[in-house]
């Protein structure tokens, strides 16, 4: 990581061997929440990386615009991959990272007695509760 006001333009770098490979990547982190990313920025990093690293991820929390997808692979420049919100929520969820699997309950609406279930301790004791309506009481359960 890098020093936020001296990044030059890179928040990070690494380095990655396999065997006689060697891969040099930098990648550029942007936290935003209404705009998309646009080329610009994508064609700043890439300034920033060109010469010393051999690839760029470029994440957001936001999303990319159309151009700078396009400006993501040019041809003679170092490749950026780019990593938007929803793509870094499915990594996270495929390998488990700051996610916990829970079962889903499916019940069916045709079986009365499996739509019903035991809520939570309330002012009058312990009630039954419809899964479907969110209904206490039978008589008024709209399922």
């Amino acid at each position: 990581m890098t020093k936020r006001s001296q990044d030059g333009g890179i928040d990070g770098h690494g380095d990655f061997r396999q065997g006689a490979i060697s891969i040099r990547p930098a990648f550029q982190a942007k936290r935003w929440t209404g705009n998309a990313v646009g080329r610009p920025e994508i064609d700043k990093f890439r300034g920033a990386t060109q010469g010393d690293y051999d690839h760029g991820v470029f994440l957001t929390t936001s999303r990319f615009s159309r151009d700078a997808k396009l400006a993501s692979y040019r041809k003679g420049a170092i490749s950026v991959l780019l990593l938007d919100g929803p793509a870094i929520a499915e990594m996270f969820v495929e390998r488990g990272l700051g996610v916990r699997r829970l079962p889903l309950y499916v019940y069916d609406p045709n079986q009365s007695s499996s739509i019903w279930a035991m809520s939570s301790p309330s002012y009058c004791g312990v009630a039954q509760t419809c899964v479907l309506c969110m209904s206490v009481n039978r008589s008024t359960c709209g399922a």
